[in-house]
């Protein structure tokens, strides 16, 4: 228990673990989501917990829920011994995957603004949505089309203007699909001060720049341009560390056949422009979330979150033109 509860102690003053225990205290109360990350002592030290632990690993660990990489300079024989002789003792007790059991948001939660108040001198808004889940289409990738175009640094970007305007240093675009449950669109923005002052003029350049993709359509090219794209990121990506790589590898076969493991986030395979259509119709104010983070916010953040003593405020999304 000492030593979860130090692995803790050492992430309180960590911005990162500090936003992500925000974002699942703010998902829905019953959901499993809305839970303590990690644990220390005040959750562990509880009558019978070894035996809970116990408990737990035998109702939910089994061999047909594991993948397992090796990574190794030995050869295949070699490391398929040693798979045998570390790993052939686990019981396979048939149990089904474990999967949340709904969308641990909704608009009860969302359409909301979060202000927070960082450790790090750090001035950012994120704009995050939860939408239905697109994983089933990974070959088609709608997520990485949209996030490839909000993303983009070029001359015309929606980065390029914030640029010129003086309310932005950085802009990051990305889609993931999560707990096999939904999937979330988040666009993360460095501020400059004149930003952090206007973030609700970002916010109206990003929809009309949603609205113009939307009004547009589509467009084939630009699918391709990311499937080469995306080709010569896997053909000349760099060799990965051993532990990064198996870690990475192991989790992928949750997600696709095993063949696929390889290059699944590269994958742009079959374009369905109908996909694309129904991932940006969904990116609305009803299940947008804001967050905004600044030391600037010290005296307005009246909140506290319990587990890292984050400092925050919430209030509904004013209208976004």
């Amino acid at each position: 228990m000492q030593a979860v509860h130090s692995e803790h102690a050492k992430n309180l003053l960590n911005d990162s673990w500090r936003n992500y225990q925000l974002w699942k205290s703010s998902a829905l109360k019953d959901s499993p989501l809305n839970k303590f990350s990690t644990g220390d002592l005040s959750t562990l030290k509880v009558p019978n917990v070894r035996q809970q632990l116990l408990d737990f690993y035998n109702k939910s660990y089994s061999a047909n829920l594991m993948k397992l990489v090796v990574y190794g300079k030995e050869d295949v024989d070699s490391l398929s011994e040693f798979i045998g002789e570390k790993f052939g003792g686990i019981i396979n007790k048939d149990l089904k995957n474990y999967s949340l059991p709904g969308v641990p948001f909704n608009e009860t939660v969302l359409g909301n603004l979060y202000r927070y108040v960082p450790i790090k001198d750090k001035q950012t808004v994120e704009f995050i949505w939860i939408i239905s889940n697109f994983k089933p289409h990974y070959k088609n990738s709608p997520g990485k089309y949209v996030s490839h175009l909000v993303g983009h640094e070029g001359p015309g970007s929606l980065l390029s203007l914030l640029i010129k305007e003086g309310l932005a240093l950085e802009l990051s675009a990305g889609s993931t699909d999560e707990y096999n449950t939904y999937t979330e669109l988040q666009i993360s923005v460095t501020l400059t001060d004149k930003g952090l002052d206007n973030v609700w003029l970002i916010a109206s350049y990003l929809f009309s720049y949603l609205n113009m993709l939307r009004k547009e359509g589509p467009q084939q090219w630009v699918f391709e341009e990311i499937k080469k794209i995306n080709k010569l990121k896997f053909d000349f990506a760099d060799k990965k560390q051993g532990m990064s790589a198996a870690a990475q590898l192991s989790k992928r076969m949750h997600e696709v056949p095993v063949e696929e493991v390889m290059f699944k986030e590269f994958f742009m395979e079959e374009w369905h422009p109908e996909l694309i259509v129904d991932y940006l119709g969904q990116l609305s104010k009803k299940n947008l979330r804001v967050i905004v983070a600044s030391q600037k916010f010290e005296k307005e953040c009246t909140l506290v979150e319990p587990i890292y003593g984050t400092k925050y405020a919430v209030e509904e999304l004013p209208e976004i033109k």
